[in-house]
């Protein structure tokens, strides 16, 4: 008997309105099979893509889900997959297209961090790079010590290259990094944003020091270019809280895919990675996280990435049933809770504070998702700048 596998799209494909919802399902079961094979995929045999499947649905699924470069490799390596040679030269065009367009951010950011260097600002491009050689334009993410944030604003306005739109202040979402500032380039026909945050938190809650994320970032090549990024412990933390407070248990495809390689490295500092996690009050989160990492690899691989961690409620194991998956807003209240008790007993009550605020904001962004969302009013708020989830639930 087949195990079941997250195949439910719900809102998040915008672009497929000519499809129904069985066939949206079919598209998502389709592409977790290709990335994340099992003993009993639905790909046992050759299947005829161009008699089944909607490429330009497929290529938007993967898009959203932060997959799309991995999703256009596979089609062409996978055995199984017949490809009519049409179709074989629209993902080879396609693949050219996200290559190159990452061949151009990689140029961006070697002129970024070079100027940062001369204004002796410390940084380092979190995020981004995990989706190499896919780099979306509105994803490319630089972490800076608040302390240096106006020198870093000055030196990205001083590139040869000139940006062309600045947003700062209140930006257009609420729930925004107080002083994130987004910077709109344009090189070789191609449009980026560069974020630039100087702290990790979401309202001003304390998660890992700025400082020690920088001072810990290693430098890694990328297509011949070298970038610095967070240590793979310091990652394990950030997209702990990027994905459970950040994005509001939020948990795309993306998520999985990068969370098995990491968890798999026999190298990691565990003492570190816990020690960090139980300092800033997000243990459960990331035991949690971990157990739904777990929890999708076995339904596929019928192994799990790590051994089970213990002190996890038994109340708390995840039950993967779609695509993005969003973790019950119940097990999510535990987990901002923790953090609060967390924060109280180390006197963060600053912290403590806007965690609960935090609480607050995403149990009313999806409050007001699921009362809005068949209604169409959703559309409404976007324009008004105020529905503060949208980022979060939509994409």
């Amino acid at each position: 008997m087949q195990n079941p596998v997250p195949t439910r799209v719900g809102d998040v494909v915008k672009a497929g309105q000519g499809l129904d919802t069985q066939e949206k399902e079919r598209h998502v079961q389709f592409m977790v099979d290709l990335l994340f094979p099992n003993r009993e995929s639905t790909l046992k045999g050759p299947r005829e893509l161009d008699l089944s499947i909607d490429l330009a649905q497929l290529f938007e699924l993967a898009r959203r889900e932060r997959v799309l470069v991995a999703l256009l490799q596979a089609l062409l390596d996978h055995s199984k997959v017949i490809l009519a040679p049409r179709q074989a030269q629209t993902i080879r065009e396609r693949l050219k297209e996200c290559e190159r367009k990452s061949q151009v951010a990689l140029t961006l950011l070697s002129f970024v961090q070079n100027s940062l260097r001369r204004s002796l600002v410390s940084f380092t491009i979190f995020k981004t790079m995990d989706d190499f050689p896919h780099i979306p334009s509105e994803d490319i993410d630089l972490l800076v010590p608040k302390s240096n944030l106006k020198e870093a604003e000055v030196a990205l306005m001083g590139l040869e290259i000139k940006p062309y739109l600045l947003e700062r202040g209140p930006l257009a979402y609420l729930g925004e990094t107080k002083g994130k500032r987004i910077f709109h380039f344009r090189l070789h026909d191609q449009d980026f944003e560069i974020e630039l945050y100087p702290d990790l938190t979401v309202l001003g809650e304390q998660y890992i020091p700025t400082k020690m994320v920088i001072d810990e970032s290693r430098t890694m090549n990328f297509g011949g270019f070298p970038v610095l990024v967070p240590s793979p412990e310091h990652y394990l933390g950030i997209i702990t809280m990027h994905t459970l407070f950040k994005h509001g248990g939020l948990i795309r495809l993306s998520d999985f895919y990068h969370a098995s390689r990491l968890l798999r490295d026999k190298k990691l500092d565990w003492n570190q990675i816990f020690e960090s996690a139980s300092g800033n009050g997000t243990l459960l989160g990331l035991r949690l996280f971990i157990e739904i990492a777990n929890e999708f690899y076995f339904d596929r691989h019928k192994e799990i990435l790590l051994p089970k961690i213990k002190t996890i409620p038994h109340t708390m194991s995840p039950h993967i049933t779609e695509i993005p998956y969003r973790v019950p807003f119940l097990t999510l209240l535990l987990v901002y809770l923790y953090k609060i008790v967390s924060d109280l007993a180390r006197l963060k009550i600053g912290s403590a504070i806007r965690t609960w605020q935090t609480c607050v904001f995403k149990a009313t962004g999806r409050l007001l998702y699921f009362i809005l969302s068949s209604s169409g009013r959703i559309s409404a708020l976007k324009r008004w700048g105020w529905y503060p989830s949208t980022k979060f639930y939509e994409q």
